[in-house]
């Protein structure tokens, strides 16, 4: 007996079994930091939640905060540094206040960011005495916040100069390098940052588990 055409388009555009949920390890990250945020209104959670309804695969309800509590699991495998730019990477900045419904700052955010302004005072600004209020200013800045440079120094009690020059000393340490300068002046390869360090190891876990295409 023959197929219908209806029946034969529904077998042909069936997703396949072992189809990855996520396209990336940026949108699966994307989804898990901000799964239980209330935050599906964004454009790119709009775009995960599509995608992955047009492969047949579920993000809502409870399979939904599995997948992102199992993304999280991963993501506790790296070293906290790593961890804590990924919360400050992918998290939202803030939260819906309790009380008064109105916008405050995410808690698990700030604590990333003194956390990675910590390890900047060690590692990027070593043999310097650093204000921790310009070192966080400048890693918030950094992963998106709305910060005045120039405001951060004053509140810290240093010039406009040494505020840009920490600035530089941490950007560089979290973005890395094109090129580094050689002796003779000629340029070698660049630094990897921190930062892309940190995405680099959580794309490998999520990768071996096939979370994403590759």
């Amino acid at each position: 007996m023959m197929q219908s055409t209806a029946a034969v388009r529904r077998d042909d555009s069936a997703p396949e079994a072992d189809e990855p949920l996520f396209s990336s390890a940026h949108a699966a990250l994307t989804f898990a930091y901000n799964h239980t945020m209330q935050a599906y209104d964004a454009p790119t959670m709009v775009r995960i939640l599509n995608d992955a309804r047009a492969t047949g695969k579920g993000l809502g309800g409870i399979d939904g905060a599995g997948q992102a509590g199992f993304i999280k699991g991963a993501v506790k495998e790296l070293p906290r540094l790593y961890q804590a730019m990924l919360v400050a990477r992918f998290a939202p900045r803030d939260a819906d206040c309790p009380c008064c419904r109105g916008k405050v700052d995410n808690l698990d955010w700030l604590a990333a960011i003194r956390e990675i302004s910590d390890a900047a005072a060690a590692q990027a600004l070593s043999g310097h005495i650093t204000a921790r209020v310009l070192r966080d200013a400048i890693v918030a800045r950094y992963y998106g916040k709305k910060v005045l440079l120039a405001a951060a120094a004053d509140r810290a009690g240093v010039s406009a100069d040494t505020a840009t020059r920490q600035n530089a000393a941490i950007v560089r340490w979290l973005r890395g390098t094109r090129t580094t300068r050689l002796k003779g002046g000629e340029q070698g390869d660049g630094i990897r940052g921190e930062d892309d360090k940190a995405m680099d190891a959580i794309s490998a876990i999520l990768g071996a588990m096939q979370l994403f295409r590759t």
